[in-house]
C-alpha cells in the first residue's frame, strides 16, 4: 500500500438519510460515492460512480458483529468486468468516531469466496464548520 493524502466532501441530505460524498482523484478522475439506509429491506446502501468509467457499483449490507457496517456487490449483481474478470467490491466501515472513521475496500474476482484488500481509508474531519460535514452514517 502507498500512503497519500486527499480531501473529499461529505454531505448530509434529507435529514441525515443519505450522506454523499465526492473528490477529484489525482488523475483528475471525479467520483462520487453515496450512503443511505433502506428502512424496509432493513439495510444500507452506497452507491459509487466514477467519471472514468460512467459505471455505477451498488453495495448492500447491515451491521456486523464486530461493530462494523459490511456491504458487498454480491447480492446487487452489480460487479466491475476488467479484461474478462468479474471483479465483486465489499466495503467495511468502522472505528466510527464522531470527527473519524475508517474505511477498507476489498475485491473478490471468485464471487464472494476470498477477499483480496485494495485500499485501507482513514477519514479524519477537517472542520467543525457545519453539520452537513458530519462524516458518519
Amino acid at each position: 500500500f502507498s500512503e497519500r493524502q486527499s480531501e473529499s466532501l461529505i454531505e448530509s441530505r434529507f435529514r441525515d438519510g443519505l450522506f454523499e460524498e465526492s473528490w477529484t482523484n489525482p488523475d483528475g478522475t471525479q467520483a462520487v460515492r453515496t450512503l443511505s439506509f433502506d428502512q424496509f429491506p432493513d439495510r444500507y446502501v452506497v452507491t459509487l460512480i466514477d467519471s472514468s468509467t460512467n459505471v455505477m457499483a451498488i453495495l448492500a449490507g447491515t451491521w456486523k458483529d464486530e461493530n462494523a457496517l459490511v456491504l458487498d456487490n454480491l447480492a446487487t449483481e452489480t460487479p466491475s468486468l476488467f479484461f474478462g474478470s468479474t471483479i465483486y467490491e465489499r466495503m467495511r466501515l468502522y472505528d466510527l468516531e464522531r470527527n473519524s472513521f475508517k474505511m477498507k475496500r476489498e475485491n473478490s474476482v471468485d464471487g464472494g469466496e476470498t477477499w483480496a484488500v485494495m485500499q485501507k481509508l482513514t477519514y479524519t474531519r477537517m472542520s467543525e464548520s457545519t453539520d452537513s460535514e458530519e462524516a458518519k452514517p
